[in-house]
């Protein structure tokens, strides 16, 4: 089994999922529910690097792809954690601090970023607000914050498949003067 395949129905509709997150999110915001909205958002996010590793599961090592009881997780198992672990290391999301390494706001790059995304994406779950954000409240700023990160990734995803589409594209037309000669 090909941990990356997708019917191409199921893709479809990770692609629309990806804009009824952020729809969602814009909703949440106009309605001052900062914590829902911090959760679409991030949900945005997972959708986004989900497709982003079925598009370029060719550039995704063996040992990045989770496993469950030894064998590779279907691409649809995968946690955000996951997902962000592998835009890190294939910089599709060029991270600079560890995992374990304390914030620094002025050395993060947009995959550290995206890792905050995912904790505020994580208040969706009780256990984490608590050991996390115990008695914090999820501000406008925080939220506005998420959009700002799921945005500038989404420009690194966009500059990615241009690149790869001029690639192709130069590459049949290549192939096309190739086959008139």
């Amino acid at each position: 089994m090909n941990p990356f395949e997708l019917t191409e129905e199921q893709f479809n509709e990770l692609v629309r999922l990806c804009g009824l997150y952020r729809r969602e999110a814009k909703k949440c915001m106009q309605a001052k529910s900062y914590v829902a909205g911090c959760v679409m958002i991030g949900a945005a996010m997972e959708a986004d690097l989900t497709a982003m590793c079925h598009c370029y599961s060719d550039e995704i090592s063996k040992e990045l792809i989770p496993r469950k009881n030894g064998k590779p997780k279907h691409i649809l198992k995968w946690s955000f954690f996951d997902l962000l672990k592998v835009a890190r290391k294939c910089e599709w999301l060029p991270a600079r601090l560890s995992l374990q390494e304390e914030w620094n706001q002025k050395k993060a790059e947009i995959g550290d970023w995206a890792e905050v995304v995912r904790q505020f994406r994580n208040l969706v779950h009780p256990s984490w607000y608590i050991s996390i954000f115990p008695k914090s409240r999820i501000t406008k700023n925080r939220m506005e914050m998420c959009f700002e990160v799921a945005e500038v990734a989404g420009n690194y995803y966009l500059a990615k498949l241009s690149k790869s589409i001029k690639a192709a594209i130069s590459k049949a037309e290549k192939r096309k003067v190739n086959d008139h000669v």
